[in-house]
Order: C-alpha cells, then structure tokens, then sequence
C-alpha cells in the first residue's frame, strides 16, 4: 500500500491558533449555538437572536410603562383593589416572557396575537371617536371632565393619555416586527423541533 499522505517536514509547522483573537462576539458573527443529542443526530440551537432579545425589552417597557401609569392613577385618586390588577398582569407577563425566552412556541404566538388585539382595539376605539362626536357623544367634554376630576387639570390628562396610548401603539408593532424576523423563527422552530425528539 501506498502512503499518500504529504511529508510533514515539506508542509511546514502546524498553525497555532491566534492567541490574539477576541473571547468575545464579534458583530456580523452569527449567534452561538450549542447541540442536543437526538436520536437522529446533533440538534443545533440557537442561542436568543437580537430581534427576540429587543423584542422582550419591548414587552418588558410596556409592562413598566402599565405598573407606572396605575401607580400614577394610585397617587390621585388612592388605591383601590382593582388598581392592584396590574400585580398579576405582570406576574402573568413576565411568566410569558420567561417562556418566549425560553423558546416556547405558544408564548410566541400569544404575545403577537396579544399586540395584535391591542393595535385593533385601539384603532377601532380612534375610528369610534368621530362617529361618537356625530352621534351628539361630547367625547372631548367627557375626557376633559374625567381629567379635571382626577389631575386637577384636563390638559394634563390629554398628554399623559396621547403620550402614553402613542408609546404603547410603537411599542406593540415593534414587539410584531422583531417577533416575526426570519432569525426569531427559526429559533422557535429549532426548539420546537428539540421537543418534539
């Protein structure tokens, strides 16, 4: 038999890897991911992706924004029992985000199909306003009130109202963008695909 194989002396000294090398990602890198034995081989998952890990910031940023709105309304008006309500909404959101973390397909889809109900109950009640107005509804005399009545000022009630109800709306479509990102999905399918072993 013939040995094929090239004299290590011509092919020269063996590379050594860089010791100057980053222990850290480098950006445009893909993500890491680490592999599951399977009964069909090594399952490789991906670590978190980007857009997954922004979008959970979102959600977290709504939940903060929610806690400091009741506890704004709290500081006017007292604390009611129904005003604690926000304790178990976060405690259910943050379970949520915990799953989606996680990779857990159906927290993937309950929290697009959470801000989508969000964005068209919102649109649908902006669409209402008019129609309320030429009902002979006085919508803005009624806010008005409700604002004089709990801040003391009706104007501030209008900006905290706008302010709030326009960071919730860019809030929630960037929770469905990031959420619907080519790298997001795959993530879910692969651990998906990891339970189904």
């Amino acid at each position: 038999m013939l040995n094929n194989a090239p004299n290590s002396s011509a092919t020269g000294p063996a590379s050594q890897p860089n010791a100057a090398a980053p222990n850290f990602p480098v950006s445009g890198a893909p993500a890491p991911s680490y592999s599951m034995p399977g009964p069909y081989g090594a399952v490789y998952v991906p670590s978190q992706p980007v857009a997954l890990r922004a979008a959970m910031g979102c959600a977290i940023a709504v939940m903060v924004l929610a806690a400091l709105s009741s506890l704004y309304m709290m500081s006017w008006r007292g604390v009611e029992f129904s005003d604690l309500s926000w304790i178990g909404f976060t405690a259910i959101g943050g379970l949520v985000i915990w799953q989606l973390w996680q990779g857990a397909r159906w927290a993937h889809i309950l929290v697009i199909v959470d801000c989508a109900l969000y964005l068209t109950l919102n649109l649908t009640g902006l669409l209402l306003l008019p129609v309320l107005s030429q009902a002979g509804v006085p919508v803005l005399e009624v806010v008005g009130l409700a604002g004089a009545y709990h801040y003391g000022d009706p104007n501030v009630f209008f900006v905290l109202l706008i302010g709030r109800t326009a960071l919730d709306v860019v809030l929630h479509i960037a929770i469905i963008i990031l959420l619907a990102q080519p790298q997001v999905l795959q993530y879910f399918k692969a651990h998906e695909d990891l339970r189904s072993m």
